[in-house]
């Protein structure tokens, strides 16, 4: 079977919120319409990269993401969740396993998050060199990721309608919670192989998606890059040592370890 057991699992979490032909016309808010945050990190300005120590000591440890929905112009319909890998990991009948738990922010950093999100609905295997579509059925941009070599899966998450918890501009360093609301889903993810066997070494990607109505139109653009996260989540042998690195990137997408996801950053 074409795996690579190394020491780490890295993962890039990124946003892609597409308004299509409203692009231009779209005002610019500080809190952008979707964000995915890594939890637990210390950001390091010199490296643009969160480091986080989580429990856990082997490559099905749990880690923690946030999905956060500035619902402010309207709800944000039908969001989307992929995952992104390298076909090799899909072979001999075994693939990635996922298990995504629902779960709330638990008050960290005073974001409140009264309301636990439903579990998500799995909808679909991406064959390699295809990518998920948009809520016009347009192609989710490749930027760098989906292509030939790759291959995807895909959940809903579902409608964000609410405006429960406070929300902020999650650049540079966790924010306070502002004065705006919105929608946070907070979701602990564990990956492993499908036969059970440890998924050391394996790289994925994560992009959020979808639409927002407005009036009698949906609106499409891109969230900013800046705004997007890439995260390197390690797993060693010796036990307590999972360690995760996200960084956050101004103008370009991705930074990983391993040979998947590898992107120059636009200086």
């Amino acid at each position: 079977m074409l795996r690579n057991h190394g020491f780490y699992l890295s993962i890039f979490v990124g946003v892609v919120l597409v308004l299509g032909g409203w692009a231009g016309k779209a005002r610019v808010f500080a809190e952008p319409t979707l964000q995915i945050y890594l939890e637990g990190g210390l950001y390091d300005t010199v490296t643009e990269s969160w480091y986080l120590a989580p429990p856990g000591s082997s490559a099905g440890a749990p880690f923690r993401l946030w999905i956060i929905g500035n619902t402010s112009q309207g709800p944000i319909e039908e969001v989307r969740l992929s995952m992104a890998y390298s076909a090799v990991y899909r072979a001999n009948g075994v693939d990635l396993a996922v298990t995504i738990t629902p779960t709330t922010t638990g008050g960290l950093f005073g974001f409140t998050d009264p309301s636990t999100p439903p579990p998500p609905t799995f909808l679909q295997y991406g064959a390699e060199g295809t990518r998920p579509a948009l809520g016009d059925g347009s192609p989710l941009p490749a930027h760098g990721i989906y292509g030939e070599g790759v291959v995807w899966q895909e959940w809903l998450l579902g409608d964000f309608t609410l405006s429960d918890s406070p929300i902020g501009d999650f650049i540079n360093s966790v924010p306070p919670p502002g004065p705006k609301t919105g929608q946070i889903n907070v979701y602990e993810v564990t990956i492993t192989f499908s036969d059970g066997s440890s998924a050391h070494g394996v790289n994925v990607h994560f992009d959020a998606y979808n639409h927002v109505e407005a009036k009698n139109h949906v609106r499409y653009r891109f969230a900013p890059f800046s705004h997007d996260a890439d995260g390197d989540v390690t797993v060693v042998p010796e036990p307590g040592s999972l360690v995760a690195l996200a960084s956050f990137l101004g103008g370009s997408l991705v930074f990983g370890t391993g040979t998947f996801f590898r992107r120059r950053k636009k200086g």
